[in-house]
């Protein structure tokens, strides 16, 4: 049972899909990626809708999707592995952005239970992206104040209450029925609330700074804000209100949160328009219609070169087939697994496959050689309570596991060996891991 048997840090809903996407391919991701295509698919027909509110012709925005999907799927956002809560959901924040600009631009106004069931969605993925939610929510309010329809705002935010409560009952259902919804609230709220390390104000705006600065991020905000300034301000009904109370609460979320994890940073994504608009504008300003041209199938190849090579899959094509001794052989990852799997099997003194693998890092080992250890905590996560951290320093101190596989850290389990080292690609990145084994079993 989710939470009590097993604990995971992320919503149901978000575990469902991947129960989905396994009906494609059990054990690679080729069912993620299949509906990543289909999710793209959803938030590049958004982006256009967007753009069409702004009267764009179809022509002059083909280069502008070509660049919105760089930066949707480009390697900043996805050097995670690609399948995170923040893109898979991508679709779902651009639909609440495009809800408000059109309101804003053509007076049409959404279907507010809709939103909210889709505000439920999200809050059972991962409840602190309800966020975008908020911001549009805030943005309502204010207009609805200003325009004294208070009452209307009311009517509203109940048909949006309603949603969140209709799309958030099968959850409870769930585990009122199998007798876990205090181990649910437990884990989802309490541990991921808690169970990050804290960091000062300092610490924080540094690791913001950092994050910020990576990948696409700085664009989308600068060229976002530039245009909301010179191209919307002082228009009527202008969208420069609604675009920079999105950017400013977006950077006091992500700067309060305190992480150095760039994906997090793709929700400025949902400001993608404004953005678009700025590089519109640009190319606009060129004087002939044949320069215009140009430069338009200049920036799209420009951008389908730039995202060929910086694709969080491109290493892994050329790394696919690549032999034990190649210069991509450390690339890939099954060559080093094949070969730990190959030492434990070989070595073992104990019936079955005893592994721990310590750290989040080197747990798709687990699902390669089949032997995710029967435990409550089979992860170490980033969100960690007493509990995990206590079951594993017990396990790691008793010798529970005759095999435990550490990335390469100063950390050195006592009454271990070191007896293997290899490079694993992970995140992006070629890292070196260490598997040990209990000492005296040693063959």
């Amino acid at each position: 049972m989710l939470y009590r048997d097993v604990v995971e840090q992320k919503g149901l809903y978000l575990i469902l899909f991947y129960g989905l996407a396994s009906l494609i391919s059990e054990a690679s991701y080729t069912g993620v990626y299949l509906f990543e295509i289909i999710l793209a698919g959803l938030s590049l027909w958004l982006v256009k809708k967007c753009l069409d509110i702004y009267g764009i012709e179809w022509k002059r925005q083909a280069p502008l999707l070509i660049m919105a999907a760089v930066q949707f799927f480009g390697c900043t956002y996805t050097n995670h592995g690609g399948d995170v809560a923040e893109i898979l959901l991508l679709p779902v924040f651009l639909y609440v952005y495009y809800c408000g600009l059109r309101k804003i631009k053509q007076g049409i106004s959404p279907n507010y239970f809709l939103i909210g069931l889709l505000a439920g969605l999200v809050f059972w993925v991962k409840y602190n992206l309800v966020v975008v939610f908020a911001v549009w929510w805030i943005f309502e309010a204010v207009s609805a104040f200003r325009g004294k329809s208070v009452r209307a705002l009311i009517l509203n935010t109940c048909k949006i209450a309603a949603g969140v409560i209709l799309s958030g009952l099968p959850v409870l259902i769930y585990f009122v029925y199998h007798g876990a919804l205090y181990d649910m609230f437990n884990v989802y709220f309490v541990l991921n609330i808690t169970g990050y390390p804290s960091r000062s104000l300092s610490e924080k705006l540094l690791l913001f700074i950092t994050s910020f600065l990576s990948g696409f991020t700085p664009f989308v905000v600068i060229a976002g804000t530039y245009y909301s300034v010179k191209g919307e301000r002082g228009k009527p009904k202008s969208t420069f209100a609604y675009n920079l109370l999105y950017m400013s609460i977006f950077t006091a979320y992500l700067f309060l949160s305190g992480t150095k994890i760039t994906y997090y940073y793709a929700l400025y994504l949902a400001l993608i328009v404004p953005q678009l608009m700025f590089f519109s504008t640009l190319i606009d300003s060129l004087k002939s219609e044949k320069v215009k041209r140009r430069a338009g199938l200049a920036f799209a190849v420009g951008c389908i070169t730039f995202t060929a090579i910086l694709s969080n899959t491109f290493p892994y094509l050329l790394t696919q087939n690549a032999q034990p001794g190649s210069k991509w052989a450390e690339w890939n990852t099954r060559i080093a697994y094949d070969e730990m799997l190959e030492y434990i099997q070989t070595n073992r003194q104990e019936e079955g496959l005893s592994v721990l693998c310590l750290g989040i890092d080197c747990c798709p080992f687990y699902r390669y050689a089949d032997c995710f250890p029967d435990t409550k905590y089979p992860i170490y996560l980033n969100a960690r309570g007493k509990e995990m951290a206590s079951y594993y320093r017990d396990s790691i101190n008793n010798r529970d596991y005759e095999f435990m596989l550490v990335p390469d850290t100063e950390f050195i389990p006592k009454g271990y060996e070191a007896v293997l080292t290899e490079n694993i690609v992970w995140q992006r990145h070629s890292r070196k891991f260490v598997l040990y084994q209990r000492s005296g079993t040693i063959s």
